[in-house]
């Protein structure tokens, strides 16, 4: 036998609520109430304030004794041994059970051992998470919960169904947060737009949707997101947004580097399951930048261009001056050159690169274009760049080997 308040309140077995009986709304507001508590006894008296609010019958203590009495035949009915499950109690009552039986209180369980994770191990915190949200069952819908105590109505009904939805929201931002930092901003873009435009607007959740799109390299998106929450809560309560989804705002449009994923880039690669160009130092660039070898990449797989980029339109001028750049004079086996493309997102710094490097393949097959060492979205994929990219590194080098480039 399960008990179940995320959702459609009452006992259920194999997956059906048990009806009949015994089993009324007034009856499954007492099992509420009872399993509210988590094992603690409740008196009579809060008893009947939480069934009739400020108007109880003049018959409340012997209609709780009667409700009760029904509930305990109900059980039985359904599972022998069940009824001992409410044992009276010196001026009260009390539910017994397993706590794994309840759906609360394996939401609350999972819910206290992902705070305790929160900053220190966010993996098994975001999966403790998850596991507190599927809690909520099938009533809900994405990471949005169902309507706890569905069918029971009161003033205790109502409180209590508003400390667990908030529960539940905060349950949700803290998975969010929590995933936000290991990285997985796109794929965390879907249930956050379907968040953000559920009633009513959210501020909290529409800034880990700018996050969220920023960090995909959707800066535009990020900054529509933040016009839409506006307009809505100009609308629904005449305010502006609050001062730290303005201040958030205000770091996308500068591009603040504070935006960026925090920690290795290489470890939150691997924890969405990509695969990272390995960029620290002693992995094939060498770190003391005043040596005479010649730089050689540590796997040239990592680092080869991708095949016949499409053409670019209009940059024919920029094209030739990084060109001249990029063709050194002296010993081209020890001649390394960095060139760096500056602008403003989205105006083809990835394209110039990738057209440039196309044709180096022959001469120079170990031609790089590295625009997550400054910090930019990569066409190949790249999740973890900001996307608005303040420049791209072009680095041309020769095969040590290669005497004819």
């Amino acid at each position: 036998m399960e008990f179940r308040l995320l959702g459609s309140a009452g006992a259920y077995t194999s997956g059906r609520r048990i009806e009949g009986p015994g089993c009324h709304a007034k009856h499954r507001l007492v099992m509420a109430v009872l399993l509210a508590a988590e094992g603690r006894p409740v008196t009579t008296e809060r008893l009947i304030a939480q069934l009739w609010d400020d108007e109880p019958p003049k018959t409340a203590p012997e209609l709780v004794y009667h409700y009760v009495s029904e509930l305990r035949r109900c059980l039985e009915k359904r599972e022998p041994g069940a009824g001992d499950m409410l044992p009276s109690y010196d001026g009260g009552y009390r539910i017994v059970v397993d706590r794994a039986q309840v759906d609360v209180c394996r939401f609350h369980d999972l819910l206290a051992a992902a705070q305790r994770l929160v900053g220190d191990d966010d993996m098994e915190a975001v999966r403790l998470f998850r596991e507190a949200l599927r809690q909520w069952g099938a009533d809900a819908t994405g990471l949005r919960g169902g309507e706890p105590l569905a069918g029971l109505t009161g003033r205790w009904v109502a409180n209590y169904r508003h400390t667990l939805q908030e529960e539940h929201r905060a349950a949700v931002i803290a998975c969010l947060e929590a995933e936000l930092r290991l990285g997985y901003h796109s794929r965390l873009v879907p249930d956050l737009a379907d968040l953000a435009n559920a009633d009513p607007p959210d501020e909290q959740v529409a800034g880990l949707l700018m996050l969220a799109y920023y960090r995909a390299g959707r800066q535009a998106d990020a900054l529509r997101t933040f016009q839409s929450i506006r307009l809505r809560l100009v609308d629904d309560i005449g305010a502006e947004p609050g001062k730290d989804l303005k201040q958030l705002h205000q770091q996308i449009l500068n591009q603040d580097p504070a935006l960026d994923v925090p920690g290795s880039p290489d470890q939150h690669h691997a924890a969405s399951g990509e695969v990272a160009a390995d960029m620290t130092p002693g992995s094939g660039i060498p770190e003391d930048s005043t040596t005479d070898e010649p730089v050689v990449f540590a796997d040239p797989e990592v680092y080869q261009l991708p095949r016949d980029p499409s053409g670019l339109v209009g940059r024919d001028a920029e094209l030739a001056e990084l060109d001249g750049l990029l063709r050194p004079g002296g010993d081209p086996a020890k001649t390394a050159v960095i060139a760096v493309v500056q602008g403003m997102a989205r105006c083809g710094k990835d394209g110039a690169g990738l057209t440039l490097g196309a044709p180096c393949r022959t001469g120079f097959s170990r031609a790089a274009v590295l625009p997550r060492s400054a910090g930019s979205r990569s066409r190949c994929g790249d999740d973890h760049g900001r996307g608005t990219g303040s420049a791209v590194a072009l680095v041309r080098c020769a095969e040590c080997t290669d005497s004819t480039s």
